[in-house]
């Protein structure tokens, strides 16, 4: 994999940050620091968690009654016996977490080149069911886009203004700016149902920057405001982002 800065002229970046999502639940996206996303955290806090693709539950954990569904190149959906369904775009998979990608498991996104494979935000649905990767990428440092992310033994790069969330766990729970006995219960909660651990080897990346696949790009373009280092990545030659 090669990695490059590449300038676009500010109507270009301007135009590509209007369209820009990430691997949340689109608009109904709860993985930020406002209100309704500490609702959402607070609610999940306070029920069972289903947890998918496992065979055995988790004391004190529900379970999925259903297997998931997945989706063929032309929508038509299949069966697959993991917690995500992958809907393809030619090289580019959504791997939608169960129950629509909504808080607490969100949707991940694996770009496939000729050379090689990258994953985008390994989420909860991940978990024990990874697919293969030789990079991660995050969009930014919150605990249910990177809740997968242990599966992963390789590289894993964010913007650097997230760097110091995603090394530390501890600098990921003090980022929500609670009081310190919530900050206290959300370390917990990173931890023991998030699967969150320290990444000290992350790496760091800055807007422009391109990850080369082989026949396939990826270029960071970095969407400041959901956290600092908040990113989407605008993937070529399929237009996607």
């Amino acid at each position: 994999m090669r990695s490059s800065r590449r300038h676009s002229d500010g109507q270009v970046l301007g135009d590509q940050a209007n369209s820009a999502t990430h691997a949340c639940n689109g608009s109904s996206c709860t993985c930020g620091t406002g209100t309704s996303a500490m609702a959402s955290r607070a609610r999940f806090l306070a029920r069972p968690m289903k947890w998918p693709g496992e065979s055995v539950t988790p004391a004190g954990m529900g379970q999925l009654d259903t297997p998931t569904k997945g989706f063929t190149d032309e929508g038509v959906p299949t069966m697959t016996a993991s917690g995500y369904a992958e809907r393809r775009y030619a090289g580019v998979s959504v791997l939608v977490g169960a129950e629509g990608g909504a808080y607490p498991y969100a949707n991940s996104v694996l770009v496939r080149g000729t050379s090689e494979t990258l994953v985008i935000d390994p989420s909860l649905s991940l978990v024990g069911a990874a697919p293969p990767a030789d990079l991660v990428l995050v969009s930014h440092a919150h605990e249910d886009h990177v809740a997968g992310l242990g599966d992963y033994e390789v590289p894993v790069h964010v913007h650097e203004g997230d760097l110091a969330a995603l090394r530390s766990r501890d600098v990921m729970a003090a980022g929500y700016g609670l009081p310190p006995d919530a900050t206290a219960d959300t370390e917990v909660m990173l931890r023991d149902r998030f699967h969150v651990r320290d990444r000290p080897d992350a790496a760091g990346f800055t807007d422009g920057t391109v990850f080369d696949l082989g026949g396939r790009t990826v270029t960071v373009v970095h969407l400041p405001g959901h956290t600092p280092g908040h990113s989407g990545y605008l993937v070529e030659p399929d237009g996607f982002l």
